[in-house]
C-alpha cells in the first residue's frame, strides 16, 4: 500500500511518503505489517519502478 501526502510548501505535489507491506497466511488473515517510513532505499526503489516522487523524511540512502 502506498501511502501518499501533499507537502506543507502549497507545490500540490503528492509525493509517496511511506510504504505499508501486509503479509497474509494461508486462510487470509493478516501476520504482518511492515512499514517502510525510515527505509529511504526502499521508498527510493519502488518510487523509481513506479515513476513516481517519495519523501525520504531526510532520511540518506
Amino acid at each position: 500500500m502506498l501511502m501518499w501526502a501533499t507537502p506543507a510548501d502549497d507545490s500540490g505535489l503528492e509525493v509517496v511518503e511511506d510504504i505499508l507491506r501486509a503479509e497474509t497466511a494461508d486462510g487470509g488473515g493478516i501476520t504482518r505489517l511492515r512499514w517502510y517510513y525510515f527505509c529511504p532505499g526502499v521508498l527510493t526503489e519502488i518510487g523509481d519502478r513506479l515513476d513516481v516522487p517519495v519523501r525520504t523524511h531526510g532520511h540518506l540512502v
